[in-house]
């Protein structure tokens, strides 16, 4: 999983290489990204509120012609439509999704590095 989730990351990243980023998105996108240090969703204090921010993130993108679809990855790596919003008047498209699909990606690796660090439980005997 792991392995797909870089190689899907390494895809849009080449995919963004082509595009004409301005120095305050290319700002933004690197300040989100460095915001991602946590894998959980201790950022809510319960399932119901993250169902009800990813279900306000993922009605948004789709109203961005954005993959809904990674709202509860970015709003479990804390990433809010406040905080994407002034990507959508500097950049194309094309560049958002897939700097969304980066975004989405590095949270995914972030926890699944954080899964392959952590030992296992011990199992009752």
């Amino acid at each position: 999983m792991l392995r797909e989730t870089l190689a899907l990351r390494r895809r849009y990243g080449i995919r963004l290489r082509g595009e004409a980023i301005p120095p305050q998105a290319q700002a933004t996108m690197a300040a989100l990204g460095e915001s991602i240090d946590d894998c959980s969703t201790a950022n809510h204090s319960d399932a119901l509120e993250r169902a009800d921010l990813g279900a306000e993130l993922a009605d948004w993108l789709d109203e961005q012609a954005a993959p809904s679809e990674l709202a509860g990855d970015l709003v479990d790596a804390g990433i809010t439509r406040e905080k994407l919003a002034p990507l959508t008047e500097l950049i194309s498209q094309e560049a958002f999704n897939s700097g969304l699909r980066i975004l989405a990606a590095d949270y995914q690796v972030l926890c699944l590095t954080r899964e392959i660090e952590t030992p296992p439980a011990a199992s009752p005997t």
